[in-house]
């Protein structure tokens, strides 16, 4: 699985894939990478400033679930293979996993203080995480294998 890293930050699905369908539109600025003029104005960036290289959906009720989760699969497939159509449930263990142990390191080794945005973002993939057991059982099995193996 590729290096992912959780920004705190928020952005819609409609702004991701704006920002995609602008980078596919010129696919000649994906392979300049001397020029930092390029780079600047055709790469998605978050508010923190950082490269948006991908984002997953957050759950925040049944009835948007109903709407984001559509998102779901080549969100994590992408994280995951780098591709957008090759969704495996395992994706949504793994990425989940990667992503919230990244943060309780953070919390407990790196950053002394904890903000709260931090947090809120921790919660947020965990409770993604949990939905994504709920749509895809399978999750739940491999997980239980794992824990009952380590």
């Amino acid at each position: 699985m590729p290096r992912a890293e959780i920004v705190s930050d928020y952005l819609s699905a409609e702004a991701y894939n704006l920002g995609v369908r602008v980078m596919v539109k010129n696919p000649a600025n994906f392979l300049d990478r001397e020029s930092d003029l390029l780079e600047e104005h055709n790469v998605i960036k978050s508010s923190t400033r950082g490269r948006v290289n991908a984002w997953l959906p957050l759950y925040i009720n049944s009835v948007n679930w109903k709407f984001a989760k559509k998102w779901a699969p080549s969100a994590f497939s992408i994280i995951a293979s780098q591709f957008n159509d090759v969704f495996k449930p395992i994706h949504a263990l793994q990425v989940c996993s990667k992503l919230m142990i990244q943060q309780v390191v953070k919390f407990t080794v790196e950053d002394k203080r904890t903000s709260e945005k931090a947090l809120q973002m921790y919660c947020d993939v965990h409770r993604l995480f949990l939905e994504m057991v709920a749509d895809y059982p399978e999750i739940l099995t491999v997980a239980q294998d794992k824990l009952e193996s380590f």
